[in-house]
């Protein structure tokens, strides 16, 4: 089975799901009559912006991370060989 068959399954799965579904609209003169659904629908996405940010976060601190610890294994190499001098007054971890 190649991705394009799992890509045409899950589309179809998608338009038979749509089609199930009743059709409902909300239309902005409607958001005065239905605060209840205008404020769950800002929790959502306040809930959605959030996530994202704060696993880009995650993400950025564990590159920082990453890069860190490979500058210090260059740096350690760099001496084992003899190319740069060990920095003074830091002990060598």
């Amino acid at each position: 089975m190649t991705l394009f068959d799992l890509a045409a399954m899950a589309a179809r799965g998608l338009a038979a799901i749509q089609a199930a579904a009743p059709e409902t609209t909300f239309a902005a003169g409607e958001a005065a009559a239905r605060p209840d659904q205008v404020a769950r629908g800002l929790r959502f996405l306040n809930a959605a912006y959030t996530a994202v940010w704060v696993i880009l976060a995650a993400y950025l601190v564990l590159i920082s991370a990453r890069q860190r610890r490979l500058e210090r294994q260059m740096q350690r190499l760099k001496q084992r060989l003899g190319l740069e001098a060990p920095p003074s007054g830091r002990g060598d971890r």
